[in-house]
């Protein structure tokens, strides 16, 4: 902290400090006669001030001399200090951090980058998951899912240029499920940018169209970046569906730091689905195969059944980069239709 953030701090203790001490001043240059040498008030309350001691007069010019000489120590050192460090560009702030990085370089530029990218996090992130039917051909849910994430740029005066935006879907290889689940397997729906531009919020559409899924084309990616001036935000919103195997879980991933994240899994179908939440922290890329492979991970896990037309929510918050959320689907699938289950099913019909 700067001197003048400890102004700033401790602002009414100098204040109050300042004051009392150029009161006592006053008091010594009164007492001593340098003041108003000839007001009768004073001279009553001091005696005769014409003959001060050598002492006070000693006493009076060092207090004095010691009031200019903070003075003007504290004027020349807001001076020097007038610039907030808080409000210097990140290239200058890295050069604090990293004396020896030369302006300019491809490490300084590559710091930069990197650094700008933690300033950008989503303050929420929901995710709304509807189980929209059950496949009859052996064990396939379609799942609907629905994002919304809120990004902001956390800088007090910088501009991020280049805020990664990257949404993409992978379906599984049901080779010889085709003629039951049709060519298409899954499809990517909308990839939505929203901001607010003089007061009204703009709808930005990165996806032209739909992006459709199958055994032609098993994954799609679709990176995107915009700007963000400082401590302003966006809305970015996709959807999509895709069929899920039983037996595969599906995984969402948080790509940059979240102040809190919301799943909301909707059941659609007429059957009791068992959604088993994972929470997963993991810390680098090379650890998730290890997961997927062996189940290592911290993890916590989350069971809850579903019944028709209900929702469930799944709340957490602090989420890091990298981590995942692994969802598992399950459901009475050889079983028969309970009478609790019919009468649901009649009365819905009614």
């Amino acid at each position: 902290m700067g001197f003048m953030g400890l102004v700033r701090k401790h602002g009414k203790l100098l204040l109050w400090g300042t004051a009392i001490y150029f009161a006592w001043l006053l008091i010594l240059l009164m007492w001593e006669g340098s003041l108003f040498p000839n007001s009768t008030t004073l001279n009553a309350l001091f005696g005769d001030r014409s003959k001060p001691s050598s002492f006070l007069t000693s006493w009076a010019a060092s207090t004095l001399d010691n009031f200019l000489f903070f003075i003007l120590i504290g004027v020349a050192l807001g001076i020097l200090s007038f610039k907030n460090p808080e409000k210097d560009p990140v290239p200058t702030k890295i050069s604090y951090l990293f004396p020896k990085t030369k302006k300019g370089s491809a490490l300084a530029h590559s710091l930069q980058y990197e650094i700008s990218a933690l300033a950008c996090v989503n303050t929420h992130q929901d995710r709304e998951i509807n189980i929209e039917e059950i496949s009859q051909c052996g064990g396939y849910f379609k799942i609907l899912t629905k994002s919304h994430s809120v990004i902001r740029n956390i800088y007090n005066n910088h501009k991020i240029a280049n805020v990664e935006l990257l949404f993409g879907m992978e379906v599984t290889d049901l080779e010889g499920k085709v003629e039951a689940l049709g060519e298409v397997l899954g499809e990517i729906r909308d990839f939505n940018i929203l901001s607010l531009e003089d007061g009204t919020m703009k709808k930005e559409p990165i996806l032209k169209g739909t992006v459709s899924l199958g055994t032609h084309r098993l994954n799609c990616k679709l990176p995107h970046s915009v700007s963000l001036e400082p401590e302003t935000e966006i809305i970015c919103q996709t959807s999509g569906w895709f069929w899920q195997d039983k037996n595969h879980p599906s995984y969402y991933r948080t790509t940059r730091f979240t102040e809190s994240t919301k799943f909301a899994f909707i059941n659609h179908t007429d059957r009791d689905i068992k959604v088993i939440v994972t929470y997963l922290n993991i810390k680098k890329d090379r650890e998730i195969n290890v997961f997927l492979r062996r189940g290592k991970a911290k993890s916590k896990c989350i069971e809850k059944v579903i019944s028709p037309n209900q929702e469930y929510v799944f709340e957490k918050s602090e989420s890091l980069p990298k981590d995942i959320v692994r969802v598992d689907f399950k459901s009475d699938w050889d079983e028969p239709e309970s009478f609790i289950t019919k009468i649901k099913k009649a009365v819905t019909q009614i």
